[in-house]
Order: structure tokens, then C-alpha cells, then sequence
């Protein structure tokens, strides 16, 4: 699979990846809170991860506790936004509710809030993003 030329953020199922961007968390669940931030500590900010035991790419024996995993980066802090329990099958999900500020791989600046992941009838997959691009603290 080859990357599209131009992207700032991936999400696959759960877990979400940056083109050379950064990410941090913050407290709050109200996207329109980013507009009055004046100024953000870029020591909090975190880059990509190589991970070979988080990226799932074959959940066809998932009720067995049988997961297929892919090696590929993946942002640990962006990727809270929704935590899998996979203690038990089926999984359990639950969203942080978190809104989270991404430093664009160009140094531009904006905010996501990631607040679904199903759709009316109650079908996974289908994600409800929130965001705002450019932000300038």
C-alpha cells in the first residue's frame, strides 16, 4: 500500500497515525475551547511510533482471541481517543471525549475531536470528526 502524496492524519479503525506531525491531549471535550488558546508547550507534543502489536489488520478469528496484527507508526497520544478493551470478547470501546491538537508536519496547527464511531443504526466504522484548521496559538 503506498501513501497518498499529500495527508496530515490516518485513522484506522482505532488507531491513528501523522504525516510527521505531533499531537498532544487536552482536557478538554469542546472543540471550540482550541479557538481561545494562546500559546501551547511544544515539549508535551509526541510524534509517531513503530508498533508491530497494535495496528490490527485481520479480526476474522477475534472471538477465538486470534489477532492479526501489521507493523506500521501510529500516534500513542492521538490514538486515545478511543480506548479498545480487548480483555474479554467482544471488545469493549470507549471514547475519551478528548479534544487533541496536531502540529502539522508544515508547523501549522489544528485541532480534532474524534466523537462516534458508528453511525445511526449502530454499525462500527463510521467515524463523526470534529476539527478546525488552522488554529493559532
Amino acid at each position: 500500500f503506498k501513501d497518498p502524496e499529500h495527508w496530515d492524519i490516518a485513522v484506522h479503525h482505532y488507531d491513528v497515525r501523522t504525516n510527521g506531525g505531533t499531537v498532544m491531549e487536552t482536557a478538554s471535550a469542546d472543540i471550540s475551547t482550541v479557538a481561545g488558546m494562546t500559546h501551547l508547550d511544544d515539549s508535551i507534543f509526541v510524534g509517531d511510533v513503530w508498533t508491530d502489536k497494535t495496528v490490527i489488520v485481520d479480526i476474522s478469528q477475534m472471538m477465538s482471541g486470534k489477532i492479526g496484527y501489521e507493523g506500521s507508526y501510529y500516534n500513542t497520544v492521538l490514538s486515545r481517543w478511543m480506548n479498545v478493551d480487548k480483555s474479554q470478547m467482544p471488545p469493549t470501546y470507549t471514547l475519551s471525549e478528548r479534544v487533541y491538537v496536531i502540529r502539522m508536519k508544515d508547523g501549522t496547527y489544528g485541532a480534532v475531536h474524534l466523537s462516534n464511531y458508528m453511525n445511526v443504526a449502530g454499525v462500527k466504522g463510521y467515524l463523526t470528526i470534529d476539527y478546525v484548521y488552522p488554529i493559532n496559538p
